[in-house]
């Protein structure tokens, strides 16, 4: 689960390190093309919507990747 996954990452981000995990983040929803990703991506953005910005991309047919190269280099 994509959610539980997230959790789980930032979780162990916190236990190294209290400082690197108030630091804000961009969220990459990647392989978006995939069976039962949208619905993900809803729940996701449902759950972490507002705290976090996300982006949602394929990065095999190219698709929302210029956004989220925007973002970053913004």
């Amino acid at each position: 689960d994509p959610l539980e996954d997230f959790q789980t990452i930032n979780g162990e981000l916190a236990r190294y390190s209290k400082t690197l995990s108030k630091v804000p983040q961009i969220v990459c929803l990647n392989k978006i093309d995939m069976p039962d990703a949208e619905e993900n991506a809803k729940r996701f953005r449902k759950k972490y919507g507002k705290k976090y910005r996300c982006f949602e991309t394929s990065t095999m047919i190219r698709e929302g990747v210029d956004a989220l190269l925007d973002e970053i280099f913004a």
